[in-house]
């Protein structure tokens, strides 16, 4: 399955809720299938994706879903042990895992070695799923938003196909804070 797939997926079932995107071709691809107000786009910032979601799941009693990559996630795995330290219940951490750097020429990941679900599952989260069909992902993603007992994480197979994700994101960093502040502050 494509990440397009995936993300336009997130996108439809999270539109009420705050959605953290890593950076690179996932923000963008996430912009230019729709872009919302609830969107934080991590232009810039490899691997602290996670950081934000989690810093913002301690302060609302909504879902947050934060959207990473494998290889962002191998950036800073540390976030893992801070999601599963601290009372992040509410915390829904979707990777996408193609196997690589997809932004940045295609290069491998270290994903290969690693299993995201047993290794979120050994340090504390209260569940963690892989799955690789749009429908599974579905259906999960929607008892998630209900359920509120995380953290929780859904490691999701993609395929690493070559698409473009569209062009970049139109939006100031300052519009992109502000626009999203207004969004939670209002939730």
């Amino acid at each position: 399955m494509s990440r397009k797939k995936f993300l336009s997926s997130i996108i439809d079932k999270c539109d009420n809720y705050p959605i953290i995107f890593t950076t690179g071709y996932t923000c963008r691809e996430a912009y230019n299938i729709r872009d919302a107000a609830n969107h934080f786009y991590m232009v810039g910032s490899m691997g602290m994706a996670s950081s934000i979601g989690v810093g913002l799941a301690l302060n609302i009693n909504k879902p947050v879903i934060v959207v990473d990559g494998d290889g962002s996630l191998l950036m800073n795995p540390s976030n893992l042990f801070m999601a599963a330290t601290l009372d992040t219940k509410n915390l829904i951490h979707i990777v996408l895992d193609n196997g690589s750097y997809d932004s940045t020429g295609g290069q491998p990941t270290i994903a290969n070695d690693f299993n995201f679900e047993k290794i979120a599952k050994s340090i504390g989260y209260e569940r963690a799923i892989t799955v690789n069909k749009l429908n599974e992902f579905e259906a999960i993603i929607e008892n998630e938003l209900l359920d509120l007992s995380g953290p929780v994480l859904i490691s999701v197979k993609i395929s690493n196909e070559k698409t473009h994700p569209g062009g970049r994101i139109e939006l100031s960093l300052e519009q992109i804070y502000k626009r999203f502040n207004e969004f939670v502050v209002n939730m």
